[in-house]
């Protein structure tokens, strides 16, 4: 034979040479059977315990994250990011295998900067009507809710509290874009011009007017079908507009680059549709089940 198997913890080696002159007795040759027995069953287990990886692998699914940009009732509603979001997400890596969607809090100035170094996939509960002046490249999955800003005033205001808005005192969220301001994004020049409170998020505007800090506040809708189930003593004492400030989709919207598509994304969300899992998880939060047919909205 040309050469004989090399083994670490046995007694053979690949050389000719040295194979032709080791021990022939039966104690030797059985040495020899055994070493490379070890050999083989060694490369069977390695063999195992990479298969078991990349099964493992597989199963856990390419990472997509999912990125809230802070507390927002009822998608974020605690700093730990319990809401309607993550609800959402924990149903869909239930329901498929192939990604592994991992809700995160980042803050959206962050969240932008994460973007540029491929560190946010998808913005959850946003609209294309705002995001695509940071992201012009990102599209949107289907239609999760169809939502709008109304105002709200305290149930027991004057009449006409909802005439001349402009002329009340108003709160609204700092950072937000609103019709009524012609979605100018610079508080000082809003404030310059209007009696304006800015605040952090939309349920500190319903407490400001409950608590006649402002005559009228600007607050998402979904907010408010969020208080009728979950504070309805509170959800009593508010009067809310008919006429919106405006009316917008909110859906995923997937940023350039993301490892997840918004055709794959629409498939899980059919999916869960089909179980009965998004009927669930909508109506916990007292919003309305998404229909995958709306019209475009009007504003």
């Amino acid at each position: 034979m040309e050469g004989c198997f090399f083994v670490l913890f046995g007694n053979l080696f690949w050389n000719g040479r040295q194979c032709a002159t080791a021990p022939k007795s039966s104690i030797g040759v059985a040495g020899y059977l055994s070493s490379l027995l070890f050999l083989l069953m060694a490369s069977g287990v390695v063999s195992a315990a990479e298969r078991y990886q990349d099964g493992a692998s597989q199963k856990q699914g390419v990472d997509v994250v999912v990125a809230s940009s802070g507390i927002q009732p009822p998608f974020v509603l605690n700093s730990a990011g319990d809401g309607l979001t993550n609800d959402l997400i924990l149903a869909m890596n239930k329901v498929q295998t192939r990604f592994r969607f991992e809700h995160k809090i980042i803050p959206a100035n962050r969240a932008y900067q994460n973007r540029a170094r491929n560190l946010v996939d998808v913005l959850p509960f946003g609209s294309l009507l705002w995001e695509l002046k940071k992201y012009p490249n990102a599209v949107a999955s289907a239609t999760l809710l169809r939502s709008g800003d109304y105002f709200i005033a305290r149930a027991d205001a004057k009449p006409g509290i909802f005439e001349d808005i402009l002329s009340r005192r108003l709160v609204v969220v700092r950072g937000y874009s609103y019709a009524i301001f012609d979605f100018e994004l610079d508080h000082n020049l809003i404030s310059k011009h209007h009696s304006v409170m800015f605040t952090r998020d939309e349920e500190s505007v319903a407490r400001m007017i409950l608590h006649d800090r402002a005559e009228i506040g600007i607050v998402d809708g979904a907010v408010l079908d969020w208080l009728k189930i979950h504070a309805p003593q509170d959800y009593a004492r508010l009067q809310i507009s008919v006429a919106p400030d405006k009316v917008f989709d909110r859906q995923f919207i997937v940023l350039d680059g993301s490892p997840v598509q918004a055709e794959e994304l629409n498939d899980i969300f059919i999916e869960l549709s089909k179980t009965g899992a998004l009927q669930r998880i909508f109506e916990s939060y007292g919003l309305p089940t998404p229909s995958f047919d709306l019209p475009a909205p009007e504003n």
